[in-house]
């Protein structure tokens, strides 16, 4: 990836094949697609040139018991090795 920008976009359009916007649609819809919202946010490490941190937010169609659920995932992203 050429920079920050590039991998969020990458993570998002990747995210977005999981989600499904319609609170109606069938069970096997939202089995196909099982996630509400989902994005991701990449931020660049201080000191460290082309190594990033990925936030990424995920929301399940699926809910417990009037329990509502959201996901943090916190994760760095190595340099890439290509040169």
């Amino acid at each position: 990836f050429a920079s920050r920008k590039d991998v969020e976009l990458f993570l998002n359009k990747w995210l977005s094949s999981y989600v499904l916007l319609d609170d109606t649609a069938s069970q096997e819809a939202k089995a196909k697609f099982p996630l509400r919202e989902a994005r991701a946010e990449v931020f660049e490490v201080p000191g460290k040139p082309g190594v990033y941190k990925a936030v990424t937010y995920l929301r399940p169609h699926y809910q417990l018991d009037e329990l509502t659920a959201s996901l943090r995932l916190v994760a760095e992203l190595p340099q890439s090795t290509r040169g």
